[in-house]
């Protein structure tokens, strides 16, 4: 179904005035009211498009979510033995969050508040499981490798997340450099069991 340009367009003044906000906000003294001065809209007008503001987070972090995703399932059948692969899969995990980096650095600040690295971590082990029992061809059920799937999709959000924060200490290469090399170990750590 094909969504009414004035909604498209009304959901765009929320999102952008959310995150103007958050510039100097912390998420919980944001209100509904404040979003709406903001947006030059009426609560009424936000309402139609959400419950709450923490509706309307959750709608936000799901689309980040989602974007993250569709970038590591274009990915997927990349194969993990192959140098050049494994290149090119981490450079499209680390993708999305280039793309959008103020927004994810704004929502990062807020972390204790809103959870979204949590979020981002369940997504991002979730996939590497689902994504290495593709190219294995079987089910991984055993703990150390599932550990260290936790332990690998630690690594990147934090690398990630030092990315967000510290973009100007340190390079989008550099930190996709040590991801590469994380994820190169703990492949042949589970290739090795």
């Amino acid at each position: 179904m094909k969504q009414d340009k004035r909604y498209i367009k009304t959901e765009k003044l929320i999102h952008n005035a959310f995150f103007e906000l958050l510039k100097d906000e912390s998420y919980n003294s944001i209100t509904v009211e404040k979003i709406c001065e903001k947006a030059f809209i009426g609560k009424n007008t936000f309402y139609s498009h959400y419950k709450n503001k923490d509706d309307f987070l959750f709608c936000i972090i799901n689309r980040f979510s989602k974007d993250y995703m569709t970038d590591l399932e274009n990915c997927a059948s990349l194969d993990v033995h192959n140098d050049r692969s494994v290149e090119v899969f981490i450079e499209s995990f680390f993708s999305s969050v280039k793309n959008h980096v103020n927004e994810y650095s704004l929502l990062m600040k807020n972390d204790s508040q809103i959870n979204f690295s949590e979020r981002l971590l369940v997504s991002g082990r979730n996939f590497f499981i689902e994504h290495l029992e593709k190219i294995s061809g079987s089910k991984i059920t055993d703990i150390k490798s599932i550990l260290l799937m936790d332990s690998l999709a630690s690594a990147i959000l934090r690398l990630q997340r030092g990315y967000v924060l510290h973009q100007n200490e340190v390079s989008f290469d550099e930190i996709v450099g040590l991801a590469k090399k994380s994820y190169k170990d703990v492949v042949k750590q589970i290739n090795s069991f």
